[in-house]
């Protein structure tokens, strides 16, 4: 996405479906968000506009959310010419360990 010579930073998200597609995209509203269809796969394109790290939480944080929501196993995510493999956060453990906070793991896709 180009805006006065300027390139805008992109992440991508895959969807497991195209209904699925849109509805992270109804969840990344202030977002200028697209479905691309790509190889078979849905895929939600986001500039990252304005404070890139804020734009870049503010999207992960909603891709938690939706994967939790839709009980998604995992969703390849591509940011600076890297790939990676979110999955839903963890449900903190009742033992009261370390204080293990409900956090997604996001890791490089093989």
């Amino acid at each position: 996405m180009e805006r006065s010579g300027l390139v805008a930073e992109l992440i991508t998200v895959e969807a497991p479906s195209t209904d699925l597609a849109r509805t992270l995209i109804r969840r990344l509203r202030e977002l200028p968000a697209e479905i691309e269809q790509s190889a078979g796969r849905a895929e939600v394109t986001i500039p990252l506009v304005g404070n890139a790290e804020r734009a870049v939480v503010e999207v992960l944080n909603t891709v938690d959310e939706w994967l939790v929501e839709h009980a998604i196993e995992q969703a390849r995510v591509r940011l600076n010419g890297h790939v990676y493999t979110l999955t839903p956060p963890r449900k903190p453990r009742a033992s009261g360990g370390r204080g293990d906070a409900a956090a997604s793991e996001m890791t490089p896709a093989r």
